[in-house]
């Protein structure tokens, strides 16, 4: 990912934050010599290592998971993002587009053990029930359990490089950062409004 110095995002903390709420990631690796990406849950687990370990799984119909065992692959998060007009400008300005992202970087360990599959399975749901009053738990009847376990691949990745990306225009003066900011309020789209409250976080910091 192409991160420009006034873009980079070094807080790793923030990052890592990043990735609990916007688990829904892109995993890029090679098929048949050719890019391929598939748009999995993941969940992040501290642990010893800086930067963590990810985990998901891939249904074995899909061809991606058969050449992962140690290669390194890309994982990408994105949180929100939005169009910034130049008409917000009094002065001269050109369209252009903010967004935050992360891209992790990492070895791939295949999981088809039952019991550490069933363990994958139990975090990404342990982790996307816990909002949820009466959280679901994935309880069933041994047989349907191995049906489900026969149809999926585990996998998980030590993070060895993470890189955050945060374009809110820093390169901006605070000015122009602020008529965009208003801007953005003013917009329909969850999305445009969260960007207004990242830039207004960022901007204090500033």
């Amino acid at each position: 990912m192409y991160i420009p110095k006034h873009f980079l995002e070094t807080d790793l903390e923030k990052i890592k934050k990043n990735i609990h709420e916007n688990s829904f990631g892109t995993l890029v690796s090679t098929v048949d010599e050719l890019p391929f990406a598939t748009h999995l849950p993941f969940f992040l687990e501290e642990n010893k290592s800086e930067k963590g370990t990810l985990f998901g799984h891939l249904a074995i119909a899909n061809p991606q998971w058969k050449n992962l065992e140690e290669k390194e692959v890309l994982v990408i998060f994105n949180e929100a993002h939005s169009y910034i007009s130049p008409n917000w400008f009094d002065d001269f300005g050109v369209p252009t587009w903010n967004y935050t992202a992360v891209h992790v970087y990492g070895k791939v360990k295949l999981v088809r053990e039952e019991k550490a599959l069933f363990e994958i399975l139990e975090k990404l749901t342990k982790f996307n029930e816990k909002d949820f009053p009466i959280p679901w738990k994935p309880e069933m009847p041994e047989k349907v359990k191995q049906s489900y376990l026969k149809a999926i691949v585990g996998f998980k990745i030590e993070v060895t490089k993470i890189f955050g990306k945060s374009k809110l225009s820093q390169n901006h003066t605070a000015e122009r950062r602020k008529k965009i900011i208003d801007n953005l309020k003013k917009s329909d789209l969850e999305d445009s409004r969260k960007i207004a409250f990242l830039m207004e976080e960022k901007l204090k910091k500033n």
